[in-house]
């Protein structure tokens, strides 16, 4: 994930947030994942290992 945080900022972006999140949409390792009810899948018996992330950067306004 730093190297495209970097390159982002690299590329004149501006970073206003990152935020992780312990789910993914699809069972990414089969037998160490749950399906939970909401249907999002998560590492069984681990409280949060980040699986999936988003970021908002956004290009300064010129002066």
């Amino acid at each position: 994930m730093g190297s495209i945080v970097t390159a982002l900022i690299q590329a004149g972006l501006r970073i206003e947030f990152v935020h992780e999140f312990p789910f993914c949409m699809y069972e990414k390792f089969p037998g160490l994942m749950e399906k939970g009810e909401d249907g999002w899948w998560r590492m069984k018996g681990k409280e949060f290992i980040p699986m999936l992330f988003s970021i908002r950067a956004t290009k300064p306004a010129e002066a």
